[in-house]
C-alpha cells in the first residue's frame, strides 16, 4: 500500500511536468482531453471517470469539452504525449464517453454565479455517473469550468482536494475547440 508521502511526491511530479506538456500541444486539437486524461490518471489524481464542461451564463450554455472513462481509454499518459496523433485518432474514433461529453450542450448550470445543484445532478445522471462529485472554477470572460467526476477508493484527503481544485485551472490554458 502506498503511503501519503509517496502519493504526494508522485502527484507533484506529474503536476510539475504538465505545463511543459501543455505547451507541446500548441496547434493540436483536443488539448483539454490530453490534460483531463493526465489529471485523471493514477499517476495524478486517480479519478475513475470525469467530464469537463465550459459554462457560459451570458449565453445560457454549457458545452461538453472532454470526457475520461478508463474503460474507454486504454492510453497510458506517456504514450499519448509521445504520439499525440494516435491519441487524437483514438479520441475521434474509439473514446465513446469522450464523444458523448463533447456532443452535449445544455443550458447554463450557473444561476447568479452559483452552480445549480439540480442541473449538475441531472447532467451527471445523463452521463451515467453513479456517485458524482463536482468541481467548479472561474474561466476567462466570466465563464466557468465545471467538472463532474467519480473517485473509487478512499476519499481524497483535503490537501489532494486542494491540489485538484488548483490543477483544474490548467484546463484554462487549453483552446476549447
Amino acid at each position: 500500500m502506498e503511503n501519503k508521502s509517496d502519493r504526494h511526491e508522485r502527484l507533484m511530479k506529474s503536476l510539475a511536468h504538465l505545463p511543459k506538456k501543455i505547451v507541446s500541444l500548441d496547434g493540436i486539437e483536443h488539448a483539454p482531453a490530453f490534460v483531463l486524461h493526465e489529471l485523471c490518471h493514477d499517476n495524478c489524481f486517480g479519478l475513475s471517470k470525469a467530464a469537463f464542461f465550459a459554462d457560459s451564463p451570458d449565453f445560457n450554455s454549457a458545452k461538453g469539452i472532454a470526457g475520461f472513462d478508463p474503460s474507454h481509454a486504454p492510453f497510458n499518459p506517456d504514450a499519448m504525449w509521445q504520439d499525440p496523433q494516435s491519441f487524437i485518432k483514438f479520441l475521434n474514433k474509439d473514446a465513446q464517453f469522450n464523444q458523448k461529453v463533447r456532443q452535449m450542450v445544455t443550458p447554463s448550470m450557473f444561476k447568479n454565479g452559483e452552480l445549480d445543484p439540480h442541473a449538475a445532478q441531472q447532467l451527471a445522471q445523463q452521463l451515467g455517473f453513479q456517485n458524482p462529485a463536482f468541481r467548479t472554477w472561474h474561466m476567462k470572460h466570466d465563464n466557468y469550468g465545471f467538472l463532474v467526476y467519480e473517485y473509487q477508493g478512499a476519499p481524497l484527503d483535503a490537501s489532494v482536494q486542494d491540489q485538484l481544485n488548483n490543477s483544474l485551472y490548467l484546463l484554462n490554458f487549453c483552446p476549447l475547440l
